[in-house]
This record gives structure tokens, C-alpha cells and sequence, in this order.
């Protein structure tokens, strides 16, 4: 069986910025029922799916968000991973024990670019925390605080939500 090709890609003007400005949080379980794909990947979220968020202001340029295809010809395969890396300020019991809940769980993550756009990782199944580094640095410049890195595996590329939507996610 083919896939038929439907658009082409044009260059556009020089007008966005990289990088992840801020995350939402919820953690599973969820009602599958409330999350709705749409026309091109955009996923709607019913009212009642809507709180139960935690949002992590970030600081400029410290987040990216990577959705990597992998395809195995040989074997006939296509999978995506997803995986948001993001850097948190500030060594300290509190954050610790937040960001230990966090690997506890599996997630949804609301994602806003720089560029204005906004991701939903983790539907329908649950992202994971993959990795956490607590450092002190060396320099007085250096970081202090944690790296994390959140991954979801899949058999589609990332779904897209609008920023009203985003923005209607509250805790």
C-alpha cells in the first residue's frame, strides 16, 4: 500500500524564535473520552479534562521539545519519539521531592513554544520521566539546579493544541 502525498513546503519569512517558554503538567490517570483528535493532529480538551494542571515557568532559552521519526525499512516500521529537556533553578528539598512525584508518574505535558505554538506529549498513554540531574556546577556562573528529560514514544508525530486551549488548563 502507498501513502499518497498530499502538500509541498515553501520557505517562509524569518520569524520565529526556538525554545520552550512554559510547561503544563497533569498526571494520569485521565479520561481518555475528553481528549479529541482532530483535522491535522490538533487535539481538543473537554472542560472537565481541563484543571488538574501544574505549570513550571521556565527561564529563557533552558527547554527545547524534539519529536523525532524513526523508521526501520527492513522491517517496515515507523515510530516517533518525543522528549522535552528542561532545566529547573535551584537545588532544594521542596523541588526535589516535586520532581520525584513528577517520575512517579505518567504524564500528559502541555507544551508553548517561543514561536507560539503549543504541543500536547503524552496522549494516550502517558509520558515518563527519563532522566533527572540534580548539579551544584563548579563556577559561580554555572547552573544550579536540575536537568529533566521527559520522553513518550508513539506511533504518530506530536499533537498540536491551540493557545486558547493551553491557556484554559489551570490548576
Amino acid at each position: 500500500m502507498s501513502c499518497a502525498l498530499t502538500k509541498g513546503f515553501t520557505l517562509g519569512c524569518k520569524e520565529f524564535a526556538g525554545g520552550v517558554k512554559e510547561l503544563k503538567f497533569k498526571a494520569f490517570p485521565i479520561n481518555i473520552a475528553d481528549y479529541t483528535i482532530g483535522a491535522n493532529n490538533v487535539v481538543t480538551i473537554a472542560a472537565t479534562s481541563q484543571t488538574g494542571w501544574y505549570k513550571y515557568e521556565l527561564r529563557e532559552e533552558v527547554a527545547s521539545l524534539t519529536d523525532t521519526a524513526t523508521a526501520n525499512p527492513q522491517n517496515a516500521t515507523l515510530f516517533y519519539t518525543t522528549e522535552i529537556k528542561f532545566f529547573l533553578e535551584n537545588l532544594n528539598s521542596d523541588n526535589s521531592e516535586e520532581l520525584h512525584l513528577l517520575a512517579k508518574n505518567n504524564l500528559l505535558v502541555a507544551v508553548q513554544t517561543n514561536a507560539g505554538k503549543c504541543f500536547l506529549v503524552g496522549l494516550p498513554r502517558g509520558a515518563d520521566v527519563t532522566a533527572i540531574a540534580a548539579q551544584t556546577g563548579t563556577a559561580f556562573g554555572d547552573k544550579y539546579g536540575y536537568d529533566v528529560t521527559i520522553q513518550y514514544k508513539d506511533t504518530h508525530p506530536i499533537y498540536e493544541i491551540t493557545k486558547a486551549t493551553y491557556d484554559s488548563l489551570v490548576q
